[in-house]
């Protein structure tokens, strides 16, 4: 049950504009905490691997809150407001340590990665099983940018994207994403998109 409110705290978060959590494919929360001097990213434990529902593991302290946070995988992706024309972005990987608790894999420091330029505002950001997505809003127009391999790409969107102003981005827990924009999810798995329509009832491909 609590993960499950985690989930649709962060979708949201997504929607208002003030995205604070994200959860990986292998069953990893993540959850921003905290303003000012002190803003720390949490770490909620899988219960796959032993761990109590909802047991929270401090795992790391930020200089300032994220405008962003993808998770995938093992690691987590932090995007930071914009410093010029950049927004910087920040990875942390967990392991398995000795002890049975998770730790980071970048020993007292976040890894930086390769940011992204755009003159908009980032609105949400998840991980897929190709990489970091981050989707963008800049006035009606929506962009959707993909981090994979060290090098970020736009990816074209669905015909129907854009335009609303309420679009946001989500995780579908399985490696997949997908763009909610009023009674209609857009899935993209790959690099192709599927249009679903969100109504009362079980999830049918």
């Amino acid at each position: 049950m609590i993960r499950v409110l985690f989930m649709l705290c962060v979708a949201c978060c997504c929607a208002w504009g003030q995205q604070v959590g994200a959860s990986s494919d292998r069953g990893h929360g993540w959850v921003v905490l905290g303003d000012g001097e002190g803003v720390v990213l949490w770490h909620i434990e899988p219960r796959s691997m032993g761990a109590e529902d909802g047991s929270l593991r401090f795992a790391h302290a930020l200089a300032s809150r994220a405008v962003g946070l993808g998770a995938r995988e093992d690691e987590v992706y932090l995007v930071f407001p914009r410093r010029g024309s950049m927004y910087p972005v920040r990875r942390l990987g967990v392991h398995r340590g000795a002890d049975g608790g998770w730790h980071g894999r970048v020993s007292g420091r976040l890894e930086a990665l390769p940011g992204f330029g755009d003159a908009g505002e980032v609105v949400g950001a998840c991980g897929d099983r190709l990489g970091l997505l981050v989707l963008v809003r800049d006035g009606s127009e929506v962009r959707l940018w993909r981090l994979a391999r060290g090098r970020w790409s736009r990816v074209a969107l669905h015909p129907e994207i854009g335009g609303t102003g309420d679009e946001a981005l989500v995780s579908l827990g399985d490696g997949r994403a997908g763009i909610v924009a009023g009674s209609v999810m857009f899935v993209l798995d790959g690099a192709r998109w599927k249009r679903r329509l969100l109504v009362p009832g079980p999830w049918q491909e």
